[in-house]
């Protein structure tokens, strides 16, 4: 199979996720120890998107946009396992339940002793939007991620009249390289001046913007970069990503398709 231009595609998957597969658990370790830098943490996932999924969107679309849905598919299943787990061991609050406690310094003793769990494994990067998943409930952000980097895709792989080379990759752009950017940097010492009613902060929004604009001069034709509808389309996003208080990995990705389709088809 790796003869063929879609099997050097999956070796490249296999590859990288072999490599990051040993970071991630680490990762998650440190945090189950230390609940610290959850936020920051989670753009670990972020950066791997962009590596899985940018190189191939362009190389191979197709295979893109069925092996977006096949990941959805992986998983979605994967949380009904979980899940059916936790409904199994009838987990309780720590209040309500006693045994609770003891559970939870079993779990930071295995995650001392270099196990977790694939339950452990969920609740380490667990933020306030997911605050459910840590008694038991459903957890969405990471199928969400997985769904806003495929939407433009999907989209872009239904809209023959698109000429766009940005549409397939804004969700990738968005959430891979301007959210993460965005949150490293507002999350650190670097992001001092709050925007009004929220914790995020004009640091991270103006790194948010800035990545992807240096993202786009490095990787789109230089005829759609230097355009006024980029610009705006970008900056948009950066500001619904600074006030948003819903799903960013679902509202960021799909207000930015609905743009630039709008900007592509007022100019045709």
């Amino acid at each position: 199979i790796s003869s063929t231009p879609r099997g050097w595609c999956l070796v490249y998957w296999a590859v990288i996720l072999l490599l990051t597969f040993p970071l991630a658990i680490a990762l998650a370790r440190h945090l189950l120890q230390t609940n610290k830098n959850v936020c920051q943490g989670r753009k670990f996932f972020h950066l791997i998107a962009v590596i899985l999924f940018g190189p191939v969107t362009w190389y191979s679309p197709s295979m893109m946009t069925l092996s977006y849905a096949v990941a959805m598919v992986a998983l979605v299943l994967g949380e009904m396992l979980r899940l059916s787990y936790n409904k199994k061991q009838n987990i309780e609050n720590t209040e309500e339940h006693p045994r609770r406690k003891e559970e939870y310094t079993a779990k930071t003793n295995n995650a001392s002793n270099g196990i977790v769990s694939f339950n452990d494994f969920y609740i380490a990067f667990l933020d306030e939007k997911d605050c459910e998943g840590k008694s038991g409930g459903l957890v969405v952000t990471h199928i969400a991620l997985i769904f806003g980097c495929a939407f433009p895709q999907w989209v872009a792989a239904t809209t023959a009249s698109s000429t766009s080379t940005l549409l397939p990759v804004i969700g990738v752009l968005v959430l891979g390289i301007g959210d993460a950017f965005g949150a490293i940097v507002g999350t650190t010492k670097y992001g001092r001046t709050k925007w009004p009613l929220n914790n995020r902060t004009l640091e991270g929004s103006a790194s948010m913007f800035l990545s992807m604009l240096i993202f786009c001069f490095g990787f789109l034709p230089s005829s759609e970069v230097i355009n006024l509808q980029v610009m705006i389309s970008l900056a948009i996003l950066t500001l619904l990503e600074a006030t948003t208080l819903q799903i960013d990995n679902l509202c960021l990705p799909i207000v930015g398709t609905t743009i630039l389709l709008m900007m592509e088809h007022s100019t045709n």
